[in-house]
């Protein structure tokens, strides 16, 4: 393992009204229980939660779904009109936590957002503060 280091100014180091903390995970199928325990325990207004592949967003969106979450996906491989409405619900308010790829991460403006959830790290280290 050869972690990467990722440097920002300080002014930069935060959005405005996001909080931004780390959570070490020893294994990667832990990491969806810890995600399912954060989510319970939070009150949040509107989630974003990222993740590396559209297949990983598929999967993660259908593990969600079934301990009876409510969650939004979006991705490259839907429809351009498929994911517009999916944006517009989330913008909106009536989806409150999006689960997307984070090559997606610098089309997602929603100042509803409170909590943005990096499932793993982006690949691109732009994308990691959102």
């Amino acid at each position: 393992r050869e972690p990467i280091r990722i440097l920002v100014k300080k002014e930069e180091l935060t959005l405005e009204g996001i909080k931004q903390f780390f959570v070490l995970i020893d294994r990667e199928e832990w990491k969806f229980d810890t995600l399912c325990d954060l989510y319970e325990t939070l009150t949040i207004t509107q989630a974003v939660i990222f993740c590396n592949t559209r297949r990983k967003v598929d999967w993660l969106t259908e593990k969600m779904q079934q301990r009876d979450f409510t969650v939004s996906h979006m991705h490259g491989d839907m429809e351009q009109k498929q994911r517009e409405v999916i944006m517009r619900e989330f913008r909106s308010g009536s989806s409150r936590v999006l689960i997307t790829t984070d090559l997606l991460a610098r089309g997602i403006d929603v100042q509803q957002v409170s909590l943005v959830i990096n499932y793993d790290l982006p690949t691109n280290r732009e994308n990691y503060i959102h």
